[in-house]
């Protein structure tokens, strides 16, 4: 096994966990939403039968504030993989990289596990999960995205600022800061908005239609 192999299957596994975490946290949220209202903390009575049981089940609003930074960080976790997957070809491994690269993975992890609550039931209405822990979200991806960057441009195989990173940037280190539903959602709808800049970007250049995008978007493809 090469030393490629050896990092990127370390980075990769913890990228993937974090991966998972989100995805899982959405399930455990559709699971919670059709408990019976006795396994929400109800009267047994409430479960007695099928047709009450259906009457009386948990009712968990989602909103729409955490899935969508559940998607933001889905996103941001692809990218992640494809500059550790460029990253790692042109770097030597040694214990300051690997160190580097698990604290980089690391933050992407806990994000992803703050994105979804473990006990979806004991929360009515998920924006105010949301709430609770943006702040945490934000600054682990706003330090994530910052580490990536320095590492690549380190690698030597990219140099400069892509346009959509500092708007990013910005955007996750202002949501510990931010005050009302409102101006989460302003940050959201620029992370939004910087995501679908790099895809679209990166999808254009796969399709060659886009020559003189080349480093706007430091990704594969």
């Amino acid at each position: 096994m090469s030393g490629f192999d050896f990092a990127f299957t370390l980075f990769g596994l913890v990228l993937g966990l974090a991966m998972a975490e989100v995805l899982a946290g959405f399930v455990r949220v559709l699971k919670a939403r059709s408990l019976p209202a006795a396994k929400a903390g109800k009267s047994p009575k409430a479960s007695s039968s099928e047709a009450v049981g259906r009457k009386n089940t948990r009712k968990i609003r989602i909103g729409w504030m955490t899935p969508v930074m559940g998607g933001i960080v889905v996103v941001d976790l692809v990218t992640a993989w494809n500059l550790a997957w460029l990253t790692l070809q042109e770097v030597s491994i040694s214990i300051p990289v690997l160190v580097a690269g698990m604290v980089e993975t690391g933050l992407y992890f806990v994000a992803a596990s703050l994105v979804w609550p473990d006990e979806a039931k004991d929360w009515a209405d998920l924006d105010n999960w949301f709430d609770r822990h943006k702040a945490q979200i934000g600054i682990c991806l706003a330090f994530a995205n910052v580490g990536f960057w320095l590492l690549y441009n380190a690698s030597g195989i990219y140099s400069g600022f892509p346009p959509a990173l500092a708007p990013y940037i910005l955007a996750t280190a202002a949501l510990p800061f931010t005050r009302t539903r409102r101006q989460s959602a302003l940050a959201l709808a620029v992370l939004v908005a910087c995501l679908t800049w790099v895809v679209g970007i990166s999808t254009l250049r796969l399709l060659g239609w886009t020559p003189w995008a080349t480093g706007m978007v430091p990704l594969a493809g």
